[in-house]
């Protein structure tokens, strides 16, 4: 690491970035750049404006809800780019046959069958529109059938190992877990999915522990 920066932006306007800064392609230098608002944000408040940006208000009245108790926003954020960094230095998602890879990703923006035509990968983050606010318990079914944490682990392999590493430190410190909630019109819960309790990705946390227990 060489340096971390805050700037100074509205939530929703981006939340962190990881840079290589050597002088070559080769080199190992980073460094990480933050939202500063982050300083002050809940990891809950955080993942509902960033879960917004994937739905389109259809008149429906369903909303969705993520609860991750009064966890802080720049743990995960911290954790998540640190691993871009880990990722790099390593090259996890440079070997197709890595456990991160192999299985899951044919290159590093192209997911394997069966899940590269699951319906949940069809979503912003990967260049998909926006999806109508009532086809939300559909799509979050379809993403609890997958191995990815979350929507966001779907954009790419980079992501995906982001993401692993991120949830498995930071589940470590959520006193009531991660818990997603679909709401009706009426405010009825009509669907509710624990991330860091499916058993796909509490298989993926496994490959997480080996890997940091494998690099001291």
């Amino acid at each position: 690491m060489v340096r971390l920066t805050f700037l100074d932006l509205q939530a929703g306007a981006g939340s962190a970035l990881t840079s290589s800064v050597g002088p070559d392609e080769y080199s190992k230098q980073f460094t990480i750049t933050l939202r500063a608002s982050l300083l002050n944000e809940t990891l809950t408040d955080f993942l509902n404006t960033k879960e917004a940006a994937l739905f389109l208000d259809d008149g429906s009245g369903y909303q969705i809800r993520f609860d991750a108790g009064l966890a802080d926003a720049l743990t995960y954020i911290l954790v998540h780019e640190a691993s871009h960094v880990v990722d790099q230095v390593l090259g996890l998602t440079d070997d197709s046959a890595s456990s991160f890879m192999a299985g899951y990703w044919d290159t590093v923006r192209q997911p394997l069958e069966p899940y590269l035509s699951n319906i949940a990968l069809q979503n912003r983050f990967r260049g998909a529109p926006r999806i109508p606010l009532s086809e939300a318990p559909e799509y979050y079914r379809a993403l609890s059938e997958t191995p990815f944490v979350t929507f966001y682990a779907t954009a790419a392999a980079p992501e995906d190992v982001a993401e692993l590493f991120a949830w498995k430190q930071v589940s470590k410190n959520l006193d009531n877990g991660l818990t997603l909630s679909v709401l009706n019109s009426s405010g009825d819960v009509i669907f509710q999915y624990e991330p860091l309790e499916s058993p796909f990705v509490k298989a993926r946390f496994l490959t997480v522990d080996d890997t940091l227990e494998a690099s001291g």
